[in-house]
Parts: C-alpha cells; structure tokens; sequence
C-alpha cells in the first residue's frame, strides 16, 4: 500500500505518523501501537521519510504533551465530554486515551479522510469528518447533544501552515460556536517560521510555516472571548528525562532560549 495524492501540507503526516511509530517501537516517549501497525502496512521506513532522529523526538513530544492535556482534561470531567481533533491525519489519539466514555471527533481534509478510512472505523462514540477547518459547517456534523458537553478542541500541526487570514477566521469564528471551550494547539515563533524553509523534512514535502507569533496576545486580538490559559514546553517536561544523554545535553542547553520558539498553547473560548 502506498500514500498518494496528499498535498504537500498533509503530507508532513507521514513524518509524524513514522515519528510516532519509531519511538514507540524503541519504547521511548510514547506508545503508539496503531501507528507501528500503519507504518507496517504501507511499508515506509527511515529510509524513505529520512527524518532526523531529533526531530522525530521533538514531534513525539509534541504528541504525548497533548495527550497528556487531553487525558488530564477527559478525567476532569470523568469521561462525559467532547473532543474535536481537526487536521487529524492518521493520528490514533482517540484509541491511545483508551476511553469509550468520550465522544471523539477526527476532522480532515477529503483525501486524507480517505485514506484514514482505510486503517480506522466510525462507532457509536467515534466519527470521522471530511472539511476544510476553515469552513465551519463541519460544525453542524457534530451531534447538538456533544456540543453542549466540555469540549477540547485539538490542532495538532495545523494552523503554522494557515495563512494569517484563516487563522485570523479560524480564532475569531471559534467562538459563536464553542463557549467555555479549550482550544491546545502548537506554535512556533516568527524566527522559527523564517528558517523554516530550510528544514530538509520540510523541504522534501514543499510545506512551508506561514503564521508564526511569540505574543499570546496575538491570538487573544482575533477575539475578545479568547484567553490564554496555558504553555507547555518541550524542553522543561519529564520526557526529556527518557533520552540518551547526547539528547538529554541537546534539550538542556535548548531549554535555555528555546520556549518562546517552539512551544504548545493552550486558549480558553469564555461563555
């Protein structure tokens, strides 16, 4: 099996659905056993993605911050809550929070819907959803009933790759839709987006960074019921501590400058 017809964007999926399933084969960061299991099927390898090993680290990370927020948030609310994972790709986060009390939405572009389809299955509390994020009537394929219930809102790896303008659409129209919402995402600073350009797994796929802020006020602009509520960094957490000591001296030393370069938010949509 193979992957085609993925945008350039929607390709990066690839290197964080191989990022996931080698750390999770060498037992490190995170356990991923659907994303080995994908990874096998479709006979992709190192070889191929050639992604570096740190920054496979970085993106694994990435990974289990969120589901950590994500798994903390659904035991806050014991279960009876909703999710709403927008640009997916073929993340298996639903089956790694391992609780069928939640109801989970994963929404995507068409062709990588498609394509999830062919390693995942809509239940009762699990639905997949073809949209653009950008066009909010994907909003009207979630059950009224979930959207009354606490809900996390997931972007993983998303809005750098928006232009300012959807971004600006995306914030400023969450919330006539969402009230007393969290909304975790991941951001980069301005610097980061101007190097970006030269990051070889980047440039093999033709996706470039577009929005990029150090402010959390930047987002808060788009809309007066947006608050931040949260950083998480990548440097400053207990998974570091799971590296081999070249990495270990890596975050370290990264740590240092680092947090307002490359980081996760969290925002918090008021009622």
């Amino acid at each position: 099996m193979e992957f085609i017809n993925l945008s350039s964007t929607a390709s990066t999926l690839l290197i964080t659905l191989y990022s996931r399933a080698n750390m999770s084969r060498q037992g490190l960061i995170i356990k991923d056993e659907k994303a080995e299991e994908i990874i096998q099927l479709a006979g992709y390898s190192q070889k191929k993605l050639k992604a570096a090993k740190s920054h496979q680290i970085f993106l694994t990370i990435r990974a289990k911050l969120i589901d950590d927020y994500t798994l903390n948030f659904i035991r806050k609310h014991d279960g009876n809550c909703t999710i709403i994972q927008v640009a997916c790709g073929l993340d298996s986060r639903y089956i790694r929070m391992n609780d069928d009390r939640i109801k989970w939405y994963d929404l995507d572009l068409y062709g990588t819907i498609e394509l999830r389809k062919k390693f995942y299955k809509n239940s009762k509390n699990y639905k997949m959803i073809e949209s653009n994020v950008c066009n909010f009537s994907w909003v009207n394929k979630i059950d009224p009933e979930d959207l009354k219930k606490p809900t996390l809102i997931i972007a993983e790896g998303l809005f750098m790759y928006l232009s300012k303008e959807d971004n600006v659409n995306v914030f400023s129209t969450l919330p006539t839709y969402f009230k007393d919402v969290d909304v975790i995402f991941d951001a980069f600073s301005p610097l980061v987006k101007t190097v970006s350009k030269y990051v070889p797994t980047l440039r093999r796929t033709n996706a470039y960074f577009s929005f990029a802020f150090k402010d959390p006020k930047v987002i808060e602009n788009m809309s007066n019921k947006i608050k931040h509520k949260q950083t998480l960094s990548y440097q400053r957490n207990k998974y570091v501590k799971e590296l081999s000591l070249p990495f270990r001296i890596f975050y370290f030393f990264k740590k240092i400058f680092a947090d307002k370069m490359s980081r996760i938010e969290v925002f918090h949509i008021e009622k």
